[in-house]
């Protein structure tokens, strides 16, 4: 996970309420317009360092972006666009398909991100991605 976000980034960061945050804080909420599609995307970061701890979750940490729409899931473009603004180019960040039985549905339109902090993600072969 990037050490530092953007201006624009923490332009969008909530800074009052439940989910408030202080500007460079690696976790928080923001509220952030894609430039290539013009939709305005809700975002909750975690990341594994800071909010693994203070959650008490088990297992090993994670570093997750939650990106969310208001009337639809969130483009691949747009996932890609969060990948790029908060996960450095050369980390590998994986959306998960889990067993049905494992799905925990809080909102309808919302996509995860997600890389451990420790365990290295399996890769296919490069040129089958």
């Amino acid at each position: 996970m990037r050490t530092e976000y953007g201006a624009e980034v923490e332009k969008g960061r909530v800074r009052d309420g439940v989910f408030k945050t202080a500007t460079g804080d690696k976790h928080g909420a923001f509220f952030l317009r894609c430039p290539t599609t013009g939709e305005r995307l809700t975002l909750i970061v975690a990341d594994g360092e800071t909010t693994w701890k203070r959650e008490s979750m088990d297992g090993e940490p994670w570093d997750h972006v939650s990106v969310s729409c208001e009337r639809r899931c969130p483009t691949w473009q747009e996932m890609c666009w969060v990948k790029e603004i908060f996960f450095a180019d050369d980390e590998l960040v994986v959306q998960y398909h889990p067993a049905k039985s494992d799905y925990v549905n809080e909102h309808p339109f919302v996509l995860h991100l997600w890389r451990p902090l420790v365990s290295p993600i399996p890769m296919p072969p490069k040129k089958c991605v």
